[in-house]
């Protein structure tokens, strides 16, 4: 109920009033100093109504960070990082998702890793996120270190003040918004 409601509202916010709240977003993420520092960063490639993230990846890249994005490894619902160094790498993948071509060279291992970049439906205002049901970032984070930033990014609507949270679920560092920076 909650990931049609919030998913039902994410695809009806659109035209200039979007492009500007993403724009915000993505000022918020360049000016953050914890984003300046990080060399090594992950980020989810925007799907369907997700918050863009193609330009703040073009931006990374620009800026000469190390760059990765999910990859959905075949039959299972694990997710790998792999490093791409231009945006037109990515080709549509899983799910009809851009994703760069899987090889072991360009695979990070979790501790490469400075900051993650994570989609949601939702948040909440205590750091956790409502996905969508498969728990790829949950597993992936499981085995990542302490030391990384995790950053939901979103729109002020996905923002609740509380959603139901299983044991498996982890934490965010950070959740983004056009309207304010949540830190935890």
């Amino acid at each position: 109920m909650l990931r049609k409601k919030y998913g039902q509202m994410r695809r009806e916010f659109t035209g200039e009033e979007r492009k500007k709240a993403e724009k915000e977003v993505a000022s918020r993420v360049l000016n953050l100093s914890a984003f300046k520092e990080a060399q090594a960063v992950m980020f989810f490639v925007s799907y369907q109504s997700e918050i863009d993230t193609i330009e703040l990846i073009k931006s990374a890249l620009a800026l000469g960070k190390r760059v990765f994005v999910p990859f959905c490894l075949p039959d299972t619902d694990d997710m790998v990082a792999c490093e791409i160094h231009h945006f037109h790498e990515l080709t549509y993948g899983k799910h009809g998702i851009l994703a760069p071509a899987f090889s072991e060279k360009i695979m990070a291992n979790s501790t490469e890793l400075d900051m993650v970049f994570v989609p949601a439906l939702a948040f909440d205002r205590w750091g956790y996120r409502l996905g969508y049901g498969r728990g790829y970032y949950d597993k992936f984070l499981e085995h990542a270190p302490n030391k990384i930033v995790t950053i939901g990014l979103g729109f002020s609507f996905q923002v609740t003040d509380h959603l139901p949270i299983e044991a498996h679920d982890k934490k965010l560092s950070m959740i983004i918004t056009e309207k304010d920076s949540l830190h935890f």
